[in-house]
């Protein structure tokens, strides 16, 4: 017999999109397959709409009601008990899945290899507002199969409708989870990813869809310091939780987190003391020594790296990008170079990426050397400048 999957699916005013997400679910050429669907009250006509699902599929979909609205931690608590599968998917009300055997084949992974306890893939981003996004979460440029808690520690982000886990049946949420108000399902990831490795399957089976209603607010620059702060709060407390058997990567992903929001606050001109530029500038003297500057990743976070050392008192030679559309063109009047045929000599190259690690093992390939002829940004500066917020 078929290993049970339980679907988790948390909803509030989804009118416009829950119906493609249930459908999305109950096309799945899996047969064990059940969609446990938490309604907060909606505002619109998303209960009824659900109603009506639950007739049609009533074999197949539990509905849990509340009475008054309970807000998102606790939907998620009713939910994710009310999930007694072997295996849990995850979606939300407003994504949905395009890859009907999607289950069967991550199932598939998780039965043949024990060793593993997450699976996620690729997923599109459909994008109904303005604001600039990446195409795919994770980015096409990313070539890693297999990942671990370390990696979801260090930053590693899984779409929510692209991850199916072992269910460990999480019978007592933290209070701590409680006054979170964005990582919700980073939680879960944390958890589960104690129990073994975390598998990345390369093709594209979900969609994310990012809009107005929805939580990609959070990923606004406006809102990053927010985020990372949360992060911090996240990582901590899991720190505990975990009886600190991860402290010295946790107390690292701190680190760097505390350095990130210096460089968001410098990129909006919150000045830093000057106390922390001298602390700063003698790590980078030491580091560059005399060596021209450039910068791998002339996109969002490149800019960023580029306005702190700006902020810093220096200046930069170069970009080097991945992306061959760039090449031989300008950012911030400054020229975007190809990899493959740069001239490293008298170099030093600070990784601005969120693809370091690929990006690292590139230019190893190219017989440079880590920490001593390039050096990934943020983790430079978290390493050796201890933060205190």
């Amino acid at each position: 017999m078929q290993p049970k999957v339980s679907v988790f699916m948390i909803t509030y005013n989804h009118q416009k999109f829950i119906g493609e997400a249930i459908e999305s679910v109950m096309n799945q050429d899996y047969g064990n397959i059940e969609l446990v669907i938490g309604e907060d009250c909606s505002t619109d006509n998303t209960l009824e709409i659900v109603k009506k699902y639950k007739e049609k599929y009533s074999e197949k979909i539990k509905l849990i009601l509340h009475k008054q609205n309970v807000g998102m931690h606790r939907n998620t608590e009713s939910v994710i008990k009310a999930c007694d599968g072997d295996y849990v998917a995850l979606i939300e009300g407003d994504d949905y899945w395009t890859d009907n055997q999607k289950i069967s084949k991550q199932v598939k992974f998780l039965e043949e290899n024990k060793e593993y306890a997450i699976c996620f893939h690729r997923a599109k981003i459909v994008n109904d507002t303005n604001v600039p996004f990446a195409e795919y979460l994770p980015s096409l440029q990313n070539r890693r199969e297999e990942f671990s808690i370390y990696d979801f520690i260090d930053g590693l982000y899984m779409p929510t409708a692209s991850t199916v886990f072992r269910n460990n049946k999480i019978h007592q949420f933290p209070e701590w989870y409680f006054n979170l108000s964005l990582y919700i399902d980073r939680m879960f990831h944390l958890m589960n990813g104690q129990y073994g490795k975390i598998k990345f399957l390369n093709e594209t089976m979900s969609v994310y869809r990012v809009h107005s209603g929805g939580f990609w607010s959070i990923h606004q620059d406006e809102n990053k310091v927010k985020t990372l702060k949360e992060r911090i709060y996240l990582l901590e407390n899991f720190n505990s939780y975990s009886n600190n058997k991860y402290e010295q990567v946790i107390r690292f992903a701190v680190q760097k987190c505390k350095m990130e929001i210096l460089v968001e606050e410098t990129a909006k001109n919150i000045q830093l003391t000057l106390k922390v530029k001298k602390q700063l500038r003698g790590i980078l003297d030491i580091t560059i020594n005399g060596r021209d500057i450039y910068l791998f990743g002339s996109g969002r976070a490149g800019q960023k790296a580029l306005d702190f050392l700006k902020c810093l008192g220096y200046s930069i030679k170069g970009y080097l990008d991945n992306d061959q559309k760039k090449w031989n063109t300008e950012v911030n009047a400054i020229k975007v170079e190809c990899p493959k045929t740069f001239d490293y000599r008298n170099k030093v190259i600070f990784i601005a990426s969120e693809f370091h690690k690929e990006i690292g093992q590139q230019l190893e390939s190219f017989g440079l050397v880590a920490d001593k002829d390039f050096y990934v940004f943020l983790n430079l500066l978290s390493e050796k400048q201890e933060l205190m917020m």
